[in-house]
């Protein structure tokens, strides 16, 4: 008899002898088990707790001849059925268990299927119990990018199998290099996975062997993560884990805690994925080991890998230089990617990212063009990206502080000058303590206000900054973005103006510098209502990042979204559509379904909406909605942003009122988590939620939620901000749908009044306003003052928005009522032709 056979023999007899002891019998039992076969006995152990919580699977298949078909060679198990699957021939061996290829065998259906049973020739109970770890992890996980658990049983010796989703492809290394795949799309492929081992996480799930066989990539290019064989339930206690010298891992793949032998976390997954996102982007391992056993072990954890475009170059033999293609990989992986693979894989668990999730953002920021968190030591590279995209609505004292003190640094690309940036980093944050007082966000027994410390800066930016230029150019551009946050867009505006004044002088015409800053004052020409204005930075943006990246970068593509919306603006719609499907077909040719991709899916949808193809528009925003969802995981407000532009499309188009209200009400309460009660991003979907309900006959509610909206006025909403004349304006139409034009009136003029104070002269809204506010005192019979602000707001919506656009004609649908009122029908009728669709 073999020497597994005969342990096998010994452990189910223990196991047997246990069971039918009572417990002050058994545990003198198992002690004196113990002084001879420690393992042994510690491995009875974990069978009798494991047999308390599987309802006696695991005393059928001790106790029963299943040994017998666990002893079999998997060849001779071919032609057997389990349950309604034939088993047709091993395919391979994962974890603890040998997987078979299956087809379906009761005629039902025509299908494959993998089947896994505990590997034949494996006679312990650590086997049996981690394939029952499997079973329970695999029931837990509903994911596309994991192999589905489609069934399972016991075969009639009470052997446990498996059956899981047959997946017909190839491991992802092989895949990339057989699709000679781009970095792009080597990237985008990682994120899939990333997006998967999160999913498990979430479950409290750790997978533990993340290696290219473990990651199956189909031929429509769908990753499947597989084979759970030696994961780990976060908390659960590891079967078998006080036995000496038992090690489940893949040392290649392994991170240095579980060479060591250490408890593992989410960490360790972590670090495997940078393993594997190192090996795809060089085609070799992070390390160089040593011949013999244990040398890989020993490098990965003593070892520091070089770094990604350092490995790239080193495709000459020693002496040679680098070919061009080694050249031009090297540069693309030098920087930002160096350091989001080396801060995967660093040592110390607490040193990688904190999660699979946070690994993936790096990664998408990376794709667009934005911020990376694993920028070395430079904190001002990181902080001045972040706070250029952020929108600030409402911040308290402090919090402006913490914000420009993270922002006020402007990165420069070489080590030299990040070590220069630190020592400047240094200088602001005095600067900004100095000008903000202290981070109390009181002074003087009243709350100091963002708008009150901006001004403070900016009045002394001038005399700290002189001298420094590249730093001035930073902090003049967040103070610009910042009052552009709070709705500010005249105090925005020099200060973006001075800030790309010197990002020329400093850098010159082409760096990305200076598009930044181009980008920013398109932004803020655009919200003033200044399209025509907005239109030149945005182009020049759009020529730097071509000319720096080529027709496709994700840079490239968000410069052409960023155009298309100011020309939206400026009422040039083919020319917007144009713009947004470029930008579009370059995200796809790359594969980066990132949150740029959703933004310009989302603002393609608009313009497709506003030239009224609706059903275009809501097909595109629900791609939209995917693709951020997709990105995120998790509550954020661009996925909320998403869902209020879906509600708003569904809406217009089918008038589907319960799902408009659905997704409206999703959208509420994220943002309300996410950014809290008191944030303008939640005035924005009352009111637009509100706006919905008015035009479905429900004033009363949709009034309400206006004025919860202006419930923020002068508190996280200053009076110039746009959404408190769009607040007041849906308030005061609410007031004349429910019969009440006295009551709105008020409301109505003094939205006008605040648009007009905020807003350059020619503005749409402003027609719009002068338009509502016309109809109200029409509605009062005060029929010359009505026609005078009628006919204003009805001739600027045409010349702004055009003679087609929804808004004219609704305009001047309010020109022929009053006429008809008034009792002049000639004019009547030729405003109401006007009004036709």
């Amino acid at each position: 008899m073999s020497a597994p056979r005969e342990r096998w023999e010994r452990l189910k007899d223990l196991f047997g002898r246990a069971l039918e002891s009572g417990p002050a019998e058994r545990e003198a039992l198992l002690a004196e088990a113990a002084g001879s076969e420690p393992d042994l006995a510690q491995e009875a152990r974990d069978l009798l707790v494991a047999h308390e919580n599987d309802g006696g699977l695991l005393e059928e298949i001790m106790l029963s001849e299943g040994r017998g078909l666990l002893a079999s060679a998997p060849e001779a198990l071919a032609g057997r059925r389990l349950g309604a699957w034939e088993l047709v021939a091993p395919i391979g061996h994962g974890g603890m268990g040998t997987v078979f290829l299956a087809r379906r065998a009761d005629a039902a259906y025509e299908s494959l299927a993998a089947v896994k049973l505990v590997r034949p020739g494996i006679f312990s109970a650590e086997s049996l119990l981690r394939f029952r770890a499997e079973r329970q992890a695999l029931a837990n996980l509903n994911h596309p990018g994991t192999a589905r658990l489609l069934d399972g049983g016991s075969t009639p010796e009470g052997v446990p199998y498996l059956v899981m989703e047959y997946v017909d492809g190839v491991p992802i290394d092989e895949y990339a290099g057989a699709h000679n795949l781009s970095l792009e799309k080597r990237i985008a492929l990682v994120r899939e996975v990333c997006d998967a081992v999160a999913f498990a996480h979430r479950h409290l799930i750790v997978h533990r062997d993340l290696k290219p066989a473990n990651i199956l990539v189909t031929e429509s290019g769908q990753p499947k993560l597989l084979d759970f064989g030696i994961a780990k339930f976060l908390g659960d206690s590891e079967p078998g884990a006080t036995r000496a010298g038992e090690r489940l891992l893949t040392p290649e793949y392994a991170s240095p805690e579980q060479i060591r032998g250490e408890p593992v976390t989410t960490a360790s997954d972590v670090y495997s994925l940078g393993v594997l996102l190192y090996r795809l982007l060089t085609g070799r391992s992070p390390y160089r080991a040593a011949e013999g056993a244990g040398g890989i072990e020993k490098a990965v954890c003593e070892q520091q890998p070089s770094r990604p475009s350092t490995a790239v170059a080193r495709d000459e033999p020693d002496g040679e230089p680098p070919t061009p293609e080694a050249s031009r990989r090297s540069r693309r992986l030098r920087g930002d990617l160096d350091n989001i693979v080396l801060k995967a894989l660093r040592k110390e668990p607490e040193r990688r990212y904190a999660s699979v999730g946070e690994l993936s953002e790096d990664l998408r920021r990376h794709l667009a063009g934005e911020p990376v968190m694993a920028r070395g030591d430079s904190v001002g590279y990181r902080a001045s990206k972040f706070v250029s995209r952020h929108r600030v609505g409402t911040l308290l004292g402090a919090l402006a502080a913490a914000a420009l003190v993270v922002a006020l640094a402007v990165s420069l690309r070489s080590a030299a000058a990040a070590r220069r940036e630190a020592r400047k980093a240094e200088q602001i944050h005095g600067f900004v303590q100095a000008v903000l007082g202290a981070p109390s966000p009181w002074r003087d027994g009243r709350q100091v206000t963002v708008a009150e410390a901006l001004e403070r800066a900016g009045r002394r930016i001038g005399s700290e900054l002189a001298g420094q230029p590249d730093v001035e150019a930073g902090v003049r551009r967040t103070l610009g973005e910042t009052w552009a946050g709070l709705g500010l867009y005249d105090r925005a505006e020099p200060e973006l103006v001075r800030s790309l004044a010197l990002s020329r002088a400093v850098y010159g015409d082409d760096h990305e510098e200076v598009a930044r800053a181009l980008d920013a004052l398109a932004q803020v020409r655009t919200s003033r209502g200044d399209a025509a204005g907005a239109e030149a930075p945005a182009r020049e943006a759009l020529a730097i990042r071509r000319e720096r990246h080529g027709e496709e970068h994700t840079a490239v593509a968000a410069a052409w979204t960023a155009l298309g919306s100011v020309l939206q603006e400026k009422g040039d719609y083919l020319a917007a559509e144009a713009a947004h499907r470029n930008a579009l077909s370059i995200y796809r040719a790359l594969g980066a379904r990132t949150a740029g991709m959703a933004e310009t899916l989302n603002d393609l949808a608009v313009t497709l909406g506003t030239r009224g193809d609706l059903r275009g528009a809501e097909a595109y925003q629900r791609e939209a909605l995917e693709v951020i969802r997709a990105v995120y995981h998790r509550p954020h407000p661009d996925v909320a942003s998403a869902m209020t532009t879906l509600a708003s499309v569904v809406w217009d188009r089918r008038r589907d009122r319960s799902e408009a209200e659905r997704l409206y009400r999703e959208a509420l309460a994220m943002r309300r988590e996410v950014l809290g009660d008191r944030h303008p991003d939640v005035a924005w979907t009352l009111y637009n939620y509100g706006y919905m309900l008015m035009e479905a006959g429900d004033p009363a509610r949709a009034e309400g939620l206006a004025r919860e909206a202006l419930s923020l006025r002068g508190a996280t909403l200053p009076d110039s901000h746009p959404m408190v004349g769009a607040a007041l304006q849906l308030a005061g139409r609410c007031r004349m749908a429910r019969g009440d034009p006295r009551g709105a009136e008020p409301l109505l003029r003094e939205s006008l009044a605040v648009r007009r104070a905020s807003m350059p002269a020619g503005h749409w809204l402003l027609s719009s306003g002068e338009s509502v506010l016309g109809e109200c005192l029409a509605a009062q019979r005060r029929f010359p003052e009505a026609e005078r602000l009628l006919l204003s707001g009805a001739e600027g919506l045409r010349e702004k928005l055009g003679a087609e656009h929804a808004r004219t004609k609704e305009a001047a649908g309010r020109v022929a009522a009053l006429y008809m009122s008034w009792g002049r029908p000639g004019e009547a009728k030729r405003w109401g032709e006007a009004a036709s669709p």
